[in-house]
């Protein structure tokens, strides 16, 4: 039975994470001058904006950079004049300052200073007495703060939910990987989640024990403030003229997994848009790679609310929060052939995930949801039929009104969680036969294409360019329900 990865593919991946692993790391050293000037300095406009490493406005935190440097009183004025050093790790005295100055830098009331590690003269002493004056932090200990200690995003979430006066959610976990009752995050992480304050590093985790960044901090603590201003107008977010596009629509999450959506279809169409060469000169070029996929593999995350998409303006943080910029969970796209039998089994794997609720109502479990593919395309059809059991349940599989034949080709998008993770589905496609080596069936793909390029080829620059295109072409994109595919 073969399970291996495409060697190609890996061989890349490899390459770029040891590339990244040897970037060098350094960073100017944050003081209190640099980065908590007094609120009346100059230039709380565009034209002091000058950060060399926040340039990008398709950055999903350049947003939140540019709210904490022109909100009164400044948040963040960087690491020095030029920079903000947005990936720098986060210290426990620096996220309390910038909690401190998003709340206007209020004084406190503290006269003895129960903690022996922070200093009179440390630019984060007043921002520390009066989290503790707001019961936002005990410390680390009865006489300890640990203002020098990296942070958590675990700590970092819990500093944010304290300082919002620990609001209750009984919004449920999706974080089972790596967040469980009795963690002392667990109800921030359910809050912040419930929120639309985070959406993990991957569907089932919160990365609880990763370091927290200096853009991650900003980009939670902005839109934990926007949950208590909501017309704030420092957000350049709020502006119209800053949306990547529109929505004519709301695309629901609901039922998604159990029929026919606009959000899926969405999906669909701009994997078939986006995963097919359509300069003729990419390198390398390979053959059939010049024409769109025949048919899509939509594999769901979990809304953090109840569209995954709202009708109005369309922001990069709605995408991020949908695909995360993160290289660990990253999705780029790629074309392969596959046969009739290899589309059977696929859908059997995904319907196998599907159960019955005490209603006989299909649904999908929340653990399950980040492994069940949804297949769509003109003239494709099929039918999940609850009534048999797990393994025989696709029936009336059909394309273009023609019953699909078990060495019949098609040409199928897949992204880069399926085919090099394969979850479940390479192993379920191999038990039963199918022979599936993805190295032997790639016809194109988005990161090795030398026109898109990495950044370019993944799924979330697919949507930002087909929303775009879209919006100027039509005033945005319209939700419409086109696949043809039933759970009964």
């Amino acid at each position: 039975m073969k399970t291996q990865a495409p060697k190609r593919i890996v061989a890349f991946l490899l390459a770029l994470m040891m590339a990244l692993s040897l970037m060098p790391m350094v960073f100017a050293e944050e003081t209190e001058q640099n980065d908590l000037p007094a609120a009346n300095t100059q230039g709380l406009g565009d034209q002091a904006f000058q950060f060399e490493d926040v340039t990008d406005s398709n950055m999903y935190y350049y947003p939140h950079v540019y709210w904490a440097y022109n909100h009164d009183p400044r948040i963040t004025a960087g690491t020095d004049a030029t920079h903000f050093s947005p990936t720098q790790e986060c210290t426990r005295g620096e996220i309390v300052t910038f909690l401190w100055a998003a709340a206007g830098k209020q004084p406190t009331s503290i006269t003895q200073n129960p903690f022996k590690d922070v200093a009179s003269d440390s630019f984060y002493y007043t921002a520390v007495l009066w989290a503790k004056e707001h019961n936002i932090t005990s410390g680390t200990s009865d006489n300890t703060f640990s203002p020098e200690r990296v942070c958590t995003r675990g700590e970092a979430m819990t500093f944010l939910w304290a300082a919002a006066n620990r609001p209750i959610s009984n919004a449920p976990n999706p974080y089972t990987e790596d967040v469980s009752a009795g963690d002392f995050y667990f109800d921030a992480v359910r809050w912040a989640n419930a929120n639309g304050i985070t959406n993990g590093i991957s569907q089932t985790a919160f990365g609880s024990n990763n370091t927290c960044k200096r853009c991650e901090i900003v980009t939670f603590l902005h839109l934990a403030y926007l949950l208590d201003h909501p017309e704030d107008p420092e957000d350049p977010g709020d502006d119209p003229s800053d949306a990547i596009g529109k929505a004519l629509g709301d695309y629901p999450a609901a039922d998604v997994c159990i029929k026919p959506t606009a959000f899926v279809d969405l999906i669909h169409t701009v994997q078939l848009w986006g995963a097919y060469d359509r300069t003729g000169t990419n390198t390398p070029n390979y053959a059939g790679d010049d024409q769109p996929a025949m048919l899509s593999v939509c594999s769901l995350m979990q809304a953090s609310g109840t569209n995954y998409l709202s009708k109005g303006n369309i922001y990069m943080d709605d995408l991020y929060a949908l695909y995360p910029d993160d290289p660990s969970v990253e999705n780029w796209l790629y074309m392969i052939r596959m046969k009739g039998n290899d589309i059977y089994y696929w859908l059997e794997c995904a319907a196998s995930k599907i159960q019955l609720d005490s209603a006989g109502k299909p649904y999908v479990p929340a653990e399950d949801l980040k492994e069940y593919d949804i297949i769509g395309g003109d003239g494709f059809h099929y039918e999940i039929d609850m009534s048999k059991p797990a393994g025989s349940r696709v029936v009336n599989l059909t394309y273009n009104g023609e019953t699909i034949k078990a060495t019949q080709i098609f040409t199928v998008v897949v992204n880069t969680d399926r085919i090099i993770q394969g979850n479940s589905y390479m192993t379920y496609l191999n038990y039963n036969g199918c022979d599936f080596d993805p190295d032997d069936r790639l016809i194109y793909a988005t990161d090795d294409d030398m026109i898109n390029g990495m950044t370019d080829g993944t799924i979330r620059a697919f949507l930002v360019s087909y929303i775009k295109d879209q919006t100027t072409k039509n005033g945005g994109i319209t939700p419409v329900v086109k696949s043809d595919w039933l759970v009964k």
